[in-house]
């Protein structure tokens, strides 16, 4: 399992994005209303990380996702507005101050009273 995920986060292989987008679309069926959701959003990548890596690994998730659960997915609702420092060097604490402020909606995105289901690969 952990191999897959590494293999899905720095490899691009997009049939394992598929995989578990339905194991995550099983999951949002059992829990119901209470994971529901309107659109589905990748979080985004800063973009030199997403032009030095060539895609966006939560993407890889959400896009499949979105068409099991027969939602939307709007990847440009959000954007990255500061790139963070790697994470492995990062303690939880870290993590989480990090990307506090790091992202904003677009401009011209209409999210009010939208449930919007983030997708991220991070733990």
């Amino acid at each position: 399992m952990v191999r897959a995920i590494l293999l899905l986060k720095f490899e691009h292989i997009e049939l394992l994005g598929g995989w578990f987008a339905g194991r995550l679309a099983e999951v949002v069926k059992v829990e119901g209303d209470r994971l529901a959701a309107e659109v589905v959003v990748p979080i985004p990548l800063h973009r030199e990380r997403e032009r030095e890596r060539g895609y966006n690994q939560a993407a890889l998730l959400s896009k499949p996702l979105a068409k099991r659960l027969q939602l939307p997915h709007k990847a440009v609702l959000l954007m990255r507005t500061r790139a963070r420092p790697d994470k492995q060097v990062l303690s939880l604490e870290e993590r989480w101050e990090s990307v506090r402020g790091a992202f904003a909606t677009r401009p011209s995105s209409q999210v009010d009273n939208v449930r919007v289901s983030l997708v991220d690969d991070s733990r």
